[in-house]
């Protein structure tokens, strides 16, 4: 709740695409923040999105096509960076240098070299520094940490084994646009699964090593129905049409049309990561881009001491079997039923970042969380790259916590 002392925070959001549009609006409900400046490329895109806001919203905030001016308006106190990920870097640091405080969505940048810098200045800075982790925001990645944490004591025991899946039913728009190519995302495991390498860090701690690999087995040229030799939707006869087919959305900057078979790409449409972590517990964590609709969605089984828990995300369930529960019908099963989140998922996020500004208190995810998250999922790209097994203690002794 906003005291009397405490001012509103003016936000200034850069990259106005569908992540902005969710985070503005949860900005623009909070009784301690709204949104003082907009800014984007295209000019089109920021009068499209300042529409969207309210007639009293529409009278505070300024618009821009250049980011200088976000970091030179007075009534900006922090920046929601959401642009194209290979922006990250140069961009969070600006604004830490323009003394802002900054809301960075994820990945953090897309190599160890942007990492390192980014939150080194952030620590450096002394401004407030959360990134758009949403996953440990979810009710059911939150039900499943408090089982975890009840250790010994609680239904489940110590853990022992994990298999995490993420099965993207719309994988297949990454071949379409700016993410098909490495140079701009750094790898799609920094696009897609970094919200799993930060829950996975969130609910088992720090990892040891890391093993990773990973193909383009669907989404690569020869696999495209009738022969299709197009590299744009736009140029493929409506005879050759496939499930993929789209139109192109020429309101934004860059071309969404690519074929996903034919067109020049550079990332895996799958990946298999394990990961070792202090304790010895392995995790295996399963991505891929061409699951059914059904299956869509992020799956989790953990077996420990004294039960296994499975749950789908998308079903808002954990069952929990008990271990030694030999009845013939496992009787001594049950299932949690996951409360629906109050708010949306990124209220939480907005909420604590508000706080920690007008309280100057740390908030996560922040400096520890990303550094983490980002050298795991940096060590399974090199993993997947080299073909090796990658220790976790090389690339912290070369890229060191910050502070």
């Amino acid at each position: 709740m906003m005291k009397d002392n405490f001012k509103k925070v003016g936000f200034g959001i850069v990259g106005l695409g569908g992540r902005a549009k969710s985070l503005a609006s949860v900005v623009t409900t909070h009784k301690e923040g709204y949104v003082a400046h907009i800014c984007d490329l295209k000019k089109e895109v920021v009068e499209r999105f300042k529409a969207h806001l309210s007639e009293e919203e529409k009278e505070l905030v300024h618009t821009s096509q250049d980011y200088s001016k976000v970091l030179s308006d007075n009534a900006v106190d922090a920046v929601i960076i959401a642009t194209p990920d290979g922006m990250h870097a140069k961009m969070a640091i600006q604004a830490f240098d323009a003394n802002k405080h900054v809301f960075l969505e994820k990945p953090v940048g897309i190599n160890l070299e942007e990492n390192h810098d980014i939150l080194h200045k952030a620590v450096d800075s002394g401004k407030i520094f959360q990134v758009g982790y949403q996953g440990r925001c979810l009710p059911f990645f939150k039900a499943i940490k408090q089982i975890i944490d009840q250790g010994n004591d609680g239904v489940l025991g110590r853990p022992l084994f994990v298999q995490a899946n993420e099965l993207y039913y719309g994988g297949y728009h990454y071949f379409r646009s700016w993410w098909r190519l490495r140079k701009n995302i750094g790898g799609i495991m920094y696009q897609k699964i970094s919200h799993d390498f930060d829950y996975l860090y969130w609910l088992f701690g720090e990892p040891e090593r890391i093993s990773c690999f990973g193909s383009n087995i669907e989404f690569r040229e020869g696999n495209a129905p009738k022969g299709s030799s197009a590299k744009l939707c736009r140029d493929c006869p409506p005879e050759e049409w496939c499930q993929y087919h789209v139109k192109d959305d020429d309101s934004l900057s860059r071309k969404t049309d690519h074929c996903v078979y034919n067109s020049k790409h550079d990332i895996v449409d799958n990946t298999q990561t394990l990961i070792q972590f202090q304790n010895g517990l392995v995790v295996c964590l399963g991505m891929h881009f061409f699951p059914s609709k059904a299956q869509n969605g992020r799956t989790i089984k953990i077996s420990g001491s004294k039960a296994d828990l499975f749950g789908k995300i998308n079903e808002e369930v954990i069952q929990i079997d008990p271990r030694f529960d030999r009845s013939a019908n496992q009787n001594q099963s049950f299932v949690y039923k996951i409360p629906k989140a109050k708010y949306k998922v990124v209220y939480d996020l907005i909420d604590d970042f508000i706080h920690g500004i007008n309280t100057n208190t740390r908030v996560e995810p922040s400096v520890k969380s990303a550094y983490w998250s980002t050298i795991m999922v940096a060590a399974a790209q090199i993993a997947m790259d080299s073909k090796k097994v990658v220790e976790l203690a090389e690339l912290t002794s070369k890229y060191p916590f910050p502070g």
